[in-house]
């Protein structure tokens, strides 16, 4: 599932990494292609360190560089490489309980994803099991 174990974090570096996720990050529910649908959060930053900090307080989550849309299309030289760090949906998850009362701007969004998904197990676990294993087998 990709959760290491329980860290110990303070509620005011609750707050900050919330900071993160309202100011330069973002929440979504996306359809894989194959009709299941999953949770992502991701925090873009050209500060490399600080989203290695909060990977190392959260305990999970992974990190890479994206190339800038906006240095491509428009020929623009010497920007700053942005990086960003994204948690699975199991890792959302979690991430967004620990949040959730400390965002102000994706509130509303982190309250409707953590709504659909509370719906969306339950009816999974309503299933019959040999639905559930040929949902998996593809």
């Amino acid at each position: 599932m990709g959760l290491r174990g329980l860290f110990v974090l303070l509620e005011s570096e609750i707050a900050y990494i919330a900071g993160f996720v309202d100011g330069e990050g973002s929440i979504l529910k996306a359809n894989n292609g194959r009709g299941r649908q999953y949770v992502r959060t991701q925090i873009y930053n050209s500060d490399f360190e600080v989203l290695k900090w909060i990977r190392s307080k959260t305990g999970y989550g992974w990190l890479c560089e994206k190339k800038s849309r906006y240095d491509e299309r428009f020929k623009v030289k010497n920007t700053k490489p942005v990086h960003m760090l994204g948690f699975s949906s199991a890792q959302s998850r979690h991430l967004i309980r620990l949040l959730l009362p400390y965002l102000r701007v994706k509130k509303q969004k982190a309250v409707e994803i953590m709504e659909w998904w509370e719906d969306y197990h339950v009816y999974r676990e309503q299933l019959p099991r040999a639905l559930k294993v040929c949902s998996f087998a593809r």
